[in-house]
């Protein structure tokens, strides 16, 4: 069964405690089949008949978001009222994916990592060289930033990835970026 959880980024919180916090995640949906109560709350609603969903649940439910009174048990671990939206589908051997954003929660970042395959790549000295390369497809709400923050954002990205021991450092730490 598909499940999409999710994890809250704590100031002290590194690569390494995220890696914790994500295995854990899935060790108890796989030994549980647990869900959370957003799965719960949303199983509750799938039972019911589609004519009562698209004409009277989804208008009353898209309200109670616009107007932030949506219930504990609904809004605990909606996807979309996070930061970002993190997608892994190489685990499912699928490319990296660009898809629109939607326009219920707060959620204003969709990323997707595909497959690791293998590439030739330039490199610097000019000699061509197979490595490993993944893409990534990246949505930003255009309501949230304009074109230079995401490009500033995908530059900061570019360099943690070309400096990964900066992951190490606490998530409250600022980066400064030398490009």
């Amino acid at each position: 069964k598909e499940v999409m959880s999710l994890i809250k980024v704590d100031p002290n919180d590194n690569i390494y405690s995220m890696s914790d916090k994500i295995k854990k995640k899935v060790e108890k949906f796989r030994k549980n089949k647990e869900q959370n109560s957003t799965d719960d709350s949303l199983d509750a609603l799938d039972k019911l008949p589609g004519w009562m969903l698209k004409f009277i649940v989804a208008p009353v439910v898209k309200f109670m978001d616009r107007h932030d009174l949506l219930p504990k048990s609904l809004n605990d671990d909606l996807l979309y009222n996070s930061t970002v939206i993190l997608s892994n589908l190489g685990s499912i051997k699928c490319g990296a994916i660009y898809h629109h954003l939607t326009n219920f929660g707060t959620n204003g970042i969709l990323v997707t990592i595909g497959n690791i395959h293998k590439e030739p790549v330039v490199m610097e000295d000019g000699k061509i060289e197979v490595r490993d390369i993944v893409e990534f497809g990246i949505n930003l709400d255009e309501r949230v930033a304009d074109g230079v923050y995401f490009s500033k954002a995908i530059n900061l990205l570019d360099y943690i990835l070309r400096n990964p021991e900066l992951l190490e450092e606490r998530a409250n730490e600022r980066i400064e970026e030398n490009i």
